[in-house]
């Protein structure tokens, strides 16, 4: 997955989802971590584009992916 990087944080970030609701906090972590590595990288390699970076970085998913916790999550209008 590492020459898909906007692929591999999504699919990092659902395993990390589908292996905590499993209970199984321990692969959760790693996958979460997977994700939040991969987010980080994919916004440094956009430095030169500073209005792209912010538009990905605050994005809803992709703020999910940098601070997990859900007392903190956005709120939907649907």
């Amino acid at each position: 997955m590492s020459r898909h990087p906007s692929r591999a944080w999504q699919v990092h970030a659902t395993a990390a989802a589908v292996f905590e609701a499993l209970g199984q906090t321990g692969s959760a972590d790693v996958h979460r971590k997977s994700s939040r590595d991969t987010v980080l990288r994919l916004a440094a390699s956009l430095e030169s584009y500073p209005a792209s970076r912010q538009t990905f970085l605050t994005s809803p998913v992709v703020a999910r992916v940098l601070d997990p916790d859900p007392s903190r999550a956005p709120t939907s209008s649907r």
